[in-house]
């Protein structure tokens, strides 16, 4: 009898071990869900920059003398906006107002390396990449489909609208007057928006999350 007694309580013993030992989680016990593994932020916001920056070293490729019309004052350039050539290149140290008048050229991909000039537009343009312009900067009274900037100490007056902004350059700034604006991607630290137009504007850098710049902010960094 005793031993039956001592069986019993044995086997007690072990059961309530094992249930301690292959007890309910915290989780379980309040009914809360488990926590699931989800990808990290810096990942999720990583991935469409890293895409966006690939795009912009891709406009960076456009050669300088091979298939490329150069243009060397204003004069030429104008000359040769009107052709069927589909890269443009103004190269010039001159001061110069360059003028885009009114017309459709989103055909065209309009290169300015022209450090002491001024450019003021008047058209609808497809790619533009500013490698080097003067102080009076690039006024963009049409839209633009694309818009990159390399060079340092550029400004942008946005009056029409555009389709993606890039600015690798230092000192960049955009300032969004009218038009709707797609994505706008920043690769450095030292960029002003400044988006006074009536629509929030989407901001991806190449350091952190997308951020929208509401109609009205200016974003620095």
């Amino acid at each position: 009898m005793k031993n039956r007694i001592l069986i019993a309580v044995l086997c007690g013993a072990l059961t309530a071990a094992l249930l301690c030992a292959c007890g309910k989680t915290p989780a379980e016990k309040t009914g809360a869900p488990s926590p699931e593994i989800s990808e990290s932020e810096g990942e999720s916001a990583a991935q469409p920059v890293a895409g966006l920056i690939a795009e912009l070293d891709a406009l960076q490729d456009v050669d300088k003398n091979n298939y490329v019309r150069n243009a060397l004052n204003a004069d030429a350039f104008a000359t040769v906006l009107a052709s069927d050539d589909k890269t443009i290149r103004l190269r010039t140290d001159k001061a110069e107002n360059v003028v885009i008048p009114e017309g459709d050229y989103t055909g065209k991909t309009i290169v300015f390396e022209a450090a002491n000039s001024g450019v003021v537009s008047s058209g609808a343009l497809g790619t533009v990449i500013v490698e080097a312009i003067g102080e009076e900067g690039l006024t963009l009274n049409g839209r633009v489909e694309t818009l990159a900037v390399y060079g340092e100490n550029t400004t942008v007056n946005l009056n029409g609208g555009a389709g993606t902004l890039y600015a690798r350059g230092k000192n960049c700034v955009f300032r969004l007057t009218g038009g709707t604006y797609g994505k706008i991607i920043s690769v450095n630290q030292t960029v002003l928006i400044e988006n006074r137009t009536e629509n929030d504007v989407t901001v991806y850098m190449a350091n952190g999350a997308p951020q929208v710049l509401a109609a009205g902010e200016t974003l620095q960094f």
